[in-house]
């Protein structure tokens, strides 16, 4: 964990802030989908699509933009440094691009895409076209919710490897709702030099990656170079 209070705290609020914009992915894709009729799911959940892209897309900008700031309030706080100084001396490292495409790279479009595929097999197979819709939108609010958290993990590992001159590497910081997988990987700092490994995430993962700052011990730092 982090090696200050003050490091501690910024976790605990970056993590909260992440959770409430999750909810508000999630209230966004719902309200884009109250056009969907189930007498003509084809059309009008094509009709939905605008608005659940821009729902996702918009949670996945507001995750970018606050694990930069997270990073910079993060280090300062670790350092008794400037959160505004170091944020702006930060390099971004390309993460502006990452709203707008899931974490396999597939335009936003997707979700919706196959949200109607899900809900025509379903119907397909007997399941009442009703009963089909409340599915696929739970599915879609849940990678609306994925690809918000995937934006902000995505970001602070990115900003982490673009600074080594402040940031040594970063560490896996479970949430509070951690599942017994995600509490299995939480292991050290994952130093610059091991520029493969990944931020190992399931749907709906709420974990976050926790910079680890170069200069401060919190006694899990020597795993980087």
């Amino acid at each position: 964990m982090s090696a200050t209070l003050a490091g501690h705290a910024e976790t605990l609020r970056y993590r909260q802030a992440l959770e409430a914009n999750a909810a508000l992915v999630a209230r966004g894709i719902v309200s884009a989908w109250s056009v969907v009729d189930p007498a003509d799911i084809d059309a009008t959940l094509l009709a939905a699509l605008p608005g659940t892209v821009a729902a996702v897309r918009l949670g996945q900008a507001r995750a970018v933009n606050a694990s930069a700031d997270y990073v910079a309030r993060f280090v300062a706080a670790e350092t008794a440094g400037d959160p505004y100084a170091i944020g702006a001396g930060l390099v971004r490292a390309g993460v502006d691009d990452l709203p707008g495409s899931t974490v396999s790279g597939k335009p936003l479009a997707y979700v919706v895409m196959w949200a109607r595929v899900m809900a025509k097999q379903m119907i397909g197979q007997g399941v009442p076209p009703k009963q089909a819709l409340r599915i696929a939108l739970a599915s879609n609010e849940s990678v609306g919710r994925s690809e918000a958290f995937r934006a902000a993990q995505t970001t602070v590992r990115a900003i982490t490897t673009a600074n080594p001159d402040q940031v040594a590497g970063w560490r896996r910081t479970p949430s509070r709702r951690a599942c017994a997988f995600c509490l299995s990987l939480v292991t050290g700092v994952v130093g610059h030099e091991e520029t493969t490994a990944a931020f190992h995430a399931h749907r709906n993962c709420g974990c976050t990656a926790e910079p680890a700052v170069r200069g401060v011990d919190s006694g899990t730092y020597l795993l980087s170079a």
